[in-house]
This record gives structure tokens, sequence and C-alpha cells, in this order.
């Protein structure tokens, strides 16, 4: 099955041309406007009003076209994960499956891997034992024992003998995450590492909040607080 796309195209009897010789229009008057006096502001204001009133126009012209689109796109969704949920279940099951087939094989290794280097380590006592005791038997000095006694215990490396079957096309990659879990400690911390500080995020939410309710009449270190002018016209 190929991922062809079909390509949506738009009539040109479908679209307003009343709306696009007006939208034209007032483009090309607004571009060429400029504002030198308090009379060319009031103008200017004006304009704003009708290309505010056009903006609507034109979105209420397409949004039945649009809600249409977006009914029929459910339509299809909705079939969509309907398919998708009678596959998407079992595969859930079977990847569980393997996981905690997965994490018993590993379970099982380490549980070898324990019993095999504690074995090994028995084995390594006992030899230093005998080894000690031939020492002396061949007449070593109580130093001498007690000197060969604390050299460090020599463990060969081991092999368990239980190996995890590998199964061919399955793979469980382990990945590290990491999560917050005392914001303030974490603070703490890059206050004292600064070369972490990527670990930390302002919350702009937050701020342009207290800028709002304080009117920037707060001063916190880090914080500028500023105001943003925008123009505002209201339609007749």
């Amino acid at each position: 099955m190929t991922n062809e796309v079909i390509p949506v195209t738009l009539p040109d009897a479908e679209k307003p041309k009343p709306l696009l010789a007006k939208a034209e229009a007032i483009k090309q008057m607004a571009l060429a406007y400029r504002v030198t006096d308090a009379q060319t502001a009031i103008i200017a204001g004006e304009m704003v009003q009708q290309i505010v009133g056009q903006r609507k126009d034109i979105q209420d012209y397409w949004k039945p076209k649009k809600q249409a689109m977006d009914a029929a796109k459910k339509v299809i969704l909705d079939a969509e994960k309907e398919m998708l949920s009678m596959v998407e279940e079992p595969e859930t099951h079977l990847r569980e499956e393997l996981k905690k087939y997965d994490q018993e094989q590993e379970r099982k290794e380490q549980e070898a891997k324990r019993i095999a280097e504690e074995e090994a380590r028995r084995q390594a006592e006992e030899e230093r034992e005998r080894l000690l005791e031939l020492q002396e038997e061949d007449g070593a000095s109580a130093e001498e024992i007690a000197a060969m006694a604390a050299m460090p215990l020599m463990v060969p490396p081991v092999i368990p003998q239980f190996q995890r079957q590998k199964i061919k096309g399955l793979s469980v990659p382990k990945t590290w995450k990491g999560e917050c879990t005392n914001i303030l400690a974490l603070v703490q911390f890059v206050a004292k590492n600064p070369t972490h500080v990527g670990l930390i995020q302002a919350n702009d939410q937050g701020i342009n909040g207290m800028a709002k309710s304080t009117g920037g009449a707060v001063s916190i270190p880090g914080i500028r607080f500023f105001q943003v002018s925008s123009t505002s016209v209201r339609r007749k």
C-alpha cells in the first residue's frame, strides 16, 4: 500500500469574487497610506475598522465550509481510530508480555551472576587460607602471615551459567529519564552551580500574570517588567 496524497483544489467559482475585490482594494489603499497628522490618523482608524469588518466577512464566508470539512474529517478520523483500536490493544498486550519476559530473564541472569560471584569468592577465600597455612608451615612469621591476609582478595571474573536467550527481532531498549521531585532543592542546586541553569526554565505565564496584577510595581532580581503598546480600534 502506498501513502498516496490526494490533492485538494478549490475551484475559482468557490472563491467569493466580491470579497476578493474588496479585500484587494482596501489592501492597496492601506499599504499606500501614511499617517502624518491628526486628520490622517482619524482616517487610518476608520480604515482599520473597515479592515476588521472585512476580516469578519471573510471568516463568516468560509466558516460553514470549514465546519463541513471538519465534520467530514471527524468521520474519517473516528473510523480510523476504531480500526486502530482493534490492533493497538493486542499490540500493547504482547509488548507487555515481552517486557515481563525480558525482565524475568534479566532477573535470572543477575541471580546467576550473584551465585557465580559468591562461589568464586568462596573458592578464592579457601585458596588463600590454604596458601596461608602453607606459608605458616614453611616458617613464615605472624607479621608476614598478617600482611598476606590483609592483601586484597583476588577473585577471578566469572561467567554465569545462565545466559539470556536472544529472540530475533526483540529489543527492549532502556532509557534513562529524570523528573523534578523538589523544585526548591533544584533551584538551590542551580544557584550554587550556575552551569546547570538549563535544568530550570522561567515560567513566562506566571511572570506575565504578575506583571498584569502588579502593574510592574514590584522588583524581582532577574525579571524585567515592561509595557507593550498595541492599537485597538472598535468596530462600528
